[in-house]
């Protein structure tokens, strides 16, 4: 399916989110020559996001499309983007869910629907304010907020996404002590969610938590310190796992059953015991599942799309049975649609697929579909123990070693080892605790062997953390109160001044298919290299055409009129800029404290600490920026930035004779002033 084609968006509308999301519209995420059809719909599209003044969603559009070749009018005219807010939000993400060939990203007060290669699949949607939680139900069709204001109730409200029709409404009273509430877990239908509130409970203070289920029924407190696995249509059944017991629980129609094991999908659910594989049909009764083999004490039980995947408990001889969980719904006796040699383990790479290994072989099963397909990808060196998958890379585990491979199955690197640690889809560390010497290496991965590398890295048998600075690409590794940068290119130390601190990322979601970046989607492939693609601020100023940018971990960076980055060192506590009494730009903690004043070395900006001087924030400039958030344009009048429009940046800066800076988490947007008009509303005066 092409995005959008054929169809009329709507202003506020997401008519087609749920048809996007059901039938897999997203597109390949490699880059792409557009075909005719594809740009027609892609042109379509952007009129709508700025007939619906969607900004952010409109400029990954004209981002998307720019990198393909094709020339949208910009939505802000004139005004110049300093980064790329493709796979970015103009605030950090809060939470990210995935199918198969989709991406819905909620970051502050609006879901973005993307496809895997950051294009817009449909208008973002604004929730009216940042709740507290957001819970999006398994295909994507409905979300469910909670919100819980000071001494207030706890507010929850479900939503279907194609109308904005309201699904659930409810206010849950609060207890003395409530302060925090889970991500709503929905049905698959939308109909019900389960969520669980913490309570700090005097006199000892210890947290305490319930769980409640919301259903067309009403309100209902299920359990105490019970954790959701999922829920059925209309609340009829409630998967959970229960703290106290150390055990997962079925509740449906007044019983509890326990089981070692629970998945669920289609709105029904499959526990597994002893005794066997036990169904929950949506209506809440409990049948049997005929066993389609010996499946041994504890069998393995996973959902994965629209299939239940049960494997056996047993080492040798395993086997694996696939049932389309409609089938089952319908009729828990039906039989399993395939079955068989191996055993299966979840992917992060895709939501909608399993390793599949069996003795030494191993493949990858696809089931986004009506029908499985497995696909063949290589041979280990001994007896497969487990595969699992981090950035884009297949990771199979035998006895001693590791073998490392890409999604098709080309292998990258194979040897022996008792620990491995992937920090980039190319860079992998491995132990080797019989060498004294070197225990650590850095290994390079690559398709041919000749491009292989193993060099040692001095690092002793501690246990070292490391991360990957991907602003200076280096390595960094801390142990205890230790820290080095090393070259990933020699595996040696790089000598760093002491004001220099380790590279501080926050990352978030699973280190697969995306990582969570703050404000930035990382997508599949490798370290992009371009500044704009990694670009994350905290504040930014322009004098006499270069701007001076706060990025990630304190970076200072600049970028000049002719288009060129430089990189001026990391001040990992600075956060905002300001003035000094002699005029020169300075950095400062949070609350405006103090660190010093960028003075020019040659070509390149230090920082200098001036006991001497005194700091005030940036002024106001042309566009006379108040600390509230209004500004007024050169020659007109006063607004105030419209949240409808795309979320209101982390700062307004406004230079002298300058373009009013929109410093947002990922991007700077310097707008002219016609753009500017555009994204504001007449303040109210009285």
């Amino acid at each position: 399916m092409v995005v959008g084609t054929g169809v009329k968006w709507s202003v506020r509308g997401l008519a087609l989110v749920c048809l996007l999301l059901a039938a897999g519209a997203g597109t390949s995420a490699a880059a792409e020559q557009l075909g005719a059809e594809r740009r027609s719909a892609l042109t379509a599209l952007h009129r709508d996001l700025v007939a619906a003044r969607d900004v952010w969603s409109a400029l990954q559009m004209e981002s998307f499309a720019r990198a393909r070749g094709l020339a949208l009018p910009p939505m802000l005219g004139a005004s110049r983007i300093i980064g790329d807010p493709l796979f970015a939000f103009p605030m950090s993400i809060d939470r990210c869910w995935e199918g198969s060939d989709w991406t819905v990203v909620w970051a502050s007060d609006r879901l973005y629907f993307l496809g895997l290669d950051g294009c817009p699949l449909a208008p973002s949607h604004l929730l009216g304010r940042a709740p507290m939680r957001v819970g999006l139900s398994r295909d994507g069709r409905h979300i469910c907020t909670i919100d819980h204001a000071e001494h207030g109730p706890w507010r929850l409200a479900g939503t279907r996404l194609s109308d904005g029709a309201a699904t659930l409404r409810a206010e849950i009273p609060a207890q003395d002590g409530d302060f925090y509430a889970s991500e709503p877990l929905l049905s698959d239908d939308g109909g019900s969610t389960m969520f669980f509130v913490l309570r700090r409970a005097p006199p000892d203070g210890h947290d305490e938590f319930r769980t409640i289920v919301v259903s067309p029924g009403g309100v209902q407190v299920i359990g105490a310190a019970l954790g959701e696995l999922g829920l059925g249509p209309a609340g009829a059944w409630a998967a959970v796992w229960s703290q106290d017991l150390k055990r997962s629980e079925l509740r449906t129609q007044g019983r509890i059953k326990p089981f070692l094991k629970i998945a669920c999908g289609g709105g029904a659910a499959a526990g597994g015991d002893e005794d066997g594989v036990h169904v929950v049909r949506p209506d809440g009764s409990l049948v049997d599942l005929p066993a389609p083999f010996p499946l041994g004490k504890n069998p393995d039980l996973q959902s994965v799309g629209d299939w239940l995947v049960i494997g056996a408990d047993v080492a040798e001889g395993a086997q694996v049975a696939f049932y389309r969980w409609s089938e089952i719904a319908a009729d828990p006796r039906a039989p399993p649609v395939r079955v068989v040699e191996g055993r299966c383990s979840a992917t992060n790479r895709d939501p909608h697929a399993l390793w599949l290994f069996r003795g030494r072989d191993y493949a990858i099963v696809d089931c986004s579909g009506a029908t499985l397909r497995i696909t063949p990808l290589g041979v280990a060196a001994e007896t497969i123990q487990m595969i699992n998958d981090e950035f884009d890379r297949c990771l199979v585990r035998y006895a001693g070693g590791v073998l490392i491979c890409d999604p098709a199955g080309a292998e990258l690197w194979r040897g022996a080892c008792n620990g491995w640690y992937l920090i980039t889809r190319d860079l992998l560390v491995i132990r080797r605790d019989r060498d004294a010497q070197a225990p650590h290496q850095l290994v390079r991965l690559a398709r041919d062997p000749r491009e292989r590398a193993e060099l040692p890295l001095p690092l002793d048998k501690r246990a070292w953390r490391l991360l990957y600075d991907h602003t200076h690409d280096i390595i960094s590794a801390h142990c205890d109160h230790a820290w080095e940068r090393i070259d990933p290119r020699s595996g040696r130390v790089v000598p760093h001044a002491e004001t220099d601190e380790p590279p501080f990322e926050s990352i978030t979601e699973r280190a697969g298919r995306r990582v969570v970046a703050a404000a930035r989607l990382r997508a599949r492939g490798p370290a992009p290299e371009r500044v704009e693609v990694r670009l994350l601020c905290a504040d930014a100023w322009q004098d006499a055409g270069t701007t001076t940018i706060i990025g990630a971990s304190g970076h200072l960076l600049t970028f000049d009129a002719n288009g060129q980055w430089g990189d001026h060192g990391s001040f990992a506590s600075a956060m905002r800029l300001g003035i000094d009494s002699r005029g020169r730009l300075a950095l400062a903690e949070h609350g405006m404290v103090y660190l010093g004043s960028i003075v020019p070395t040659g070509a390149r900006l230090t920082l200098v600490k001036d006991a001497t001087v005194m700091m005030d924030d940036l002024p106001a400039g042309d566009w006379q920026v108040q600390r509230d958030g209004t500004y007024t344009p050169p020659g007109g009048r006063a607004l105030r930035w419209d949240e409808t429009a795309i979320s209101h940046p982390l700062t307004l800066r406004a230079p002298t004779r300058g373009a009013l800076l929109a410093v947002t988490a990922s991007a700077i947007l310097a707008l002219t002033p016609a753009a500017a008009t555009q994204l504001g509303r007449p303040v109210e005066t009285r």
